[in-house]
């Protein structure tokens, strides 16, 4: 989060953007335990599907 530029952005959007980023870290970390099954799968799939992507674009 350090490297975020912070030094242009008002306060409130800062703050805002803590709370959301906290919120989420906490609802994945609190359904790990459903989601950890499934999770090494997803993230298979997403990366064969960005690798896709730059495939394309580039022929």
């Amino acid at each position: 989060m350090k490297s975020f530029p912070a030094y242009n952005m008002p306060p409130f959007i800062i703050n805002q953007w803590e709370l959301l980023f906290n919120n989420q870290l906490n609802y994945f970390s609190s359904s790990y335990s459903h989601i950890s099954q499934g999770m090494p799968y997803i993230l298979v799939l997403n990366s064969a599907a960005i690798l896709k992507l730059r495939c394309s674009r580039e022929n």
